[in-house]
């Protein structure tokens, strides 16, 4: 009755787990008293093979250990991988000092500076409808007045753009180092990270930078081609 079980279970395994070997036989048996299915010269077997269960089981036994060690060399190689990916993204963002001042990440390239000095010069003027237009010299900014700044000190734009003109400048998409977002009514920017924009603070004081992600739901997104 018992030797039948045992019988029963192992073609289960067998049947379960197309190819199984003698570690499935073990795994199965295991669970299963020796006695039910005898022995030849002392040594308890499988009913399944000629192996004694005890090889069987140490087989078992390092097969399992082979197999977490597999696993947590997985988790290590992952845990490198992601450490290594939050490393790069660092070396891409620039870093939030104030309101009025962002710091370019050491690995950006020029015109990734260039921009966030420009920006950085204009952070403390007001919000003024048309600002930047009729030149990139103004007393205040307003949106798109604002974006233009900052890409014509990367040297990547050489005339001011509304906001509707921003929806065709550069290449689609988002970039690796700047992104623009633009919609008939409103324009800003995210270069190397933070936010470039004339909105967000509740009293529309002007461009500032924002450590809040982007909020792209109704925005044609643009980026400077290379960038």
């Amino acid at each position: 009755m018992r030797l039948g079980l045992c019988v029963v279970l192992a073609a289960l395994a067998a049947m379960t787990f197309p190819g199984a070997t003698r570690a499935d036989c073990a795994d199965v048996t295991q669970f299963v008293p020796a006695s039910s299915y005898g022995s030849v010269a002392g040594a308890s077997l499988c009913p399944l093979e000629s192996q004694p269960i005890e090889e069987m089981l140490r087989t078992f036994r390092h097969a399992r250990s082979l197999e977490r060690l597999q696993h947590r060399r997985q988790l290590e190689s992952e845990r490198r991988e992601r450490a290594a990916a939050q490393r790069a993204a660092a070396a891409r963002g620039a870093r939030f000092a104030s309101a009025s001042k962002a710091v370019a990440p050491g690995a950006a390239p020029t015109a990734v500076k260039s921009a966030i000095d420009a920006a950085n010069a204009i952070a403390i003027t007001p919000y003024v409808w048309g600002g930047g237009h009729t030149s990139f010299e103004s007393s205040g900014y307003d949106c798109s007045g604002a974006v233009s700044y900052a890409l014509h000190g990367a040297g990547l734009l050489d005339a001011p753009l509304t906001s509707g003109a921003l929806e065709r400048y550069g290449e689609p998409g988002p970039g690796r180092w700047m992104t623009i977002y633009a919609s008939a009514d409103h324009a800003y920017a995210v270069i190397a990270g933070l936010r470039w924009d004339t909105v967000g603070y509740g009293d529309g004081v002007g461009p500032r930078w924002h450590r809040e992600p982007p909020y792209p739901n109704g925005y044609v997104v643009r980026h400077p081609v290379g960038y």
